[in-house]
C-alpha cells in the first residue's frame, strides 16, 4: 500500500487478486478457530486502515486482526512488541512475508518465529499455510473460538484505563459485587 497506493492492490476474482482473496479466506478460517491474526507492516497506518475499509474484494476486516504494528520500524521489533502485548511466546508466531530481506531479518533476530515466504508463483499462495503443516493438528475448543473477541475486549480495557484516572476506570467497569 505504501509503495504504490491502494489502487495497486488487487483482491478481485481474477488472478492474481483471487490468490490474495483465497489466502485471506484461509487466514479468516484459522482466526475463527482461535488463531490470532496480527499485522506487522512497513506502511502508514492510515493507508492500511484505508485498504481494509475501502479495497473491493477484501475478505479480512480490521476486526479480524487482534493487533497491528504499522510503522516504519523493523519487523522483528514489531513482532516482539506484538508478542508482549498478546502475552504469547515467539514460538507461537508464524510470519508470512514476500520480502526475502524481512524474512531473513526476522529469522535471524527471532529464531523461534516460524517464517514462510510468499511463493513467487502466486497460484500457490492460498495453500501456503496448509502446505506448511503448522496448522495440521489444530484442535479447536469453544474457548479458542472466543480468543479474538477476548483480545479485542482487553485492548479496549487497556485503552480505557490509560485515558482516565484509576477511580474513573473502575467506575466505568460498572462492576457489581454480590
Amino acid at each position: 500500500v505504501g509503495d504504490e497506493g491502494i489502487g495497486a492492490l488487487d483482491c478481485s476474482d481474477a488472478f492474481p487478486g483471487n490468490a490474495f482473496r483465497q489466502f485471506q479466506y484461509v487466514a479468516r478460517r484459522l482466526q475463527r478457530q482461535g488463531v490470532l491474526l496480527a499485522l506487522a507492516s512497513r506502511n502508514a497506518d492510515e493507508s492500511v486502515v484505508q485498504a481494509f475499509e475501502q479495497l473491493d474484494g477484501m475478505v479480512l476486516r480490521l476486526d479480524d486482526v487482534a493487533t497491528r504494528r504499522v510503522n516504519w520500524g523493523p519487523k522483528p521489533g514489531n513482532i516482539a512488541d506484538i508478542a508482549r502485548e498478546l502475552n504469547l511466546g515467539l514460538d507461537s508466531f508464524v510470519f508470512v512475508d514476500d520480502s526475502h530481506h524481512e524474512l531473513a531479518s526476522v529469522c535471524a533476530e527471532l529464531p523461534a518465529v516460524r517464517c514462510l515466504q510468499v511463493p513467487e508463483d502466486l497460484e500457490l499462495l492460498p495453500q501456503l499455510l496448509a502446505d506448511s503443516g503448522l496448522f495440521r493438528h489444530l484442535s479447536v475448543t469453544a474457548d479458542d473460538r472466543e480468543r479474538s473477541v477476548r483480545v479485542h475486549q482487553e485492548a479496549g480495557r487497556v485503552a480505557a484505563s490509560g485515558s482516565m484516572s484509576h477511580d474513573e476506570f473502575l467506575a466505568s467497569l460498572d462492576l457489581r459485587l454480590r
